[in-house]
């Protein structure tokens, strides 16, 4: 599944929803022996109205592996 449900909490409202649309994504998968590796994605549209969003990851990510934080960094942030 490439496709997952993430939700910001700080995100309740339209326009700080707003905000995250279009924003990176990542996060870290480490087994504590090997290197750990990074996914990456993009936040693609809204969810509903409660904060919750559907982040598209470039390599296949099952929902299980993400227990841990996710990474957002807003589009206004990247230097282009």
């Amino acid at each position: 599944m490439s496709k997952i449900r993430v939700r910001i909490p700080i995100a309740n409202d339209m326009k700080g929803q707003k905000k995250f649309l279009g924003a990176k994504i990542f996060y870290i998968k480490s087994d504590g022996q090997k290197k750990p590796k990074t996914f990456w994605g993009k936040i693609i549209s809204l969810h509903g109205r409660s904060g919750v969003f559907l982040a598209r990851f470039k390599k296949q990510v099952s929902p299980i592996q993400i227990t841990s934080r996710v990474y957002i960094i807003p589009r206004n942030f990247l230097i282009q």
